[in-house]
């Protein structure tokens, strides 16, 4: 019989050394608002959904991408969103959960 092996991750992704992980993720507005929601949600003001326009703010590597997206509250299944012509002024959208929306203008 074959000796087991473990494998185990010991590293971020595309991060191979340990004085890196201090750089990995900076402080800006997204972390501030998430640290500004863990306090009042501790205070007894519960919030009930986490969800900022400052996530934008947390997407400068891969690792802090997916740690703002693990953090923040969207659904994992598609919603059913309300949607109606604006009469040729746009769209509007009647939300049945969060949701990010990207707008492009051309």
């Amino acid at each position: 019989m074959d000796n087991t092996k473990e494998y185990a991750e010991t590293h971020y992704y595309k991060i191979k050394h340990r004085h890196e992980h201090k750089e990995l993720i900076k402080v800006n507005c997204f972390w501030s608002t998430l640290a500004q929601y863990i306090v009042e949600a501790a205070s007894g003001n519960l919030l009930k959904n986490f969800l900022t326009s400052n996530f934008t703010l947390a997407l400068s590597n891969l690792n802090e991408a997916a740690l703002a997206f693990a953090l923040i509250d969207l659904p994992f299944k598609e919603e059913s969103h309300g949607f109606r012509s604006g009469e040729g002024r746009g769209v509007e959208i009647k939300a049945a959960a969060n949701m990010i929306i990207f707008l492009k203008e051309i």
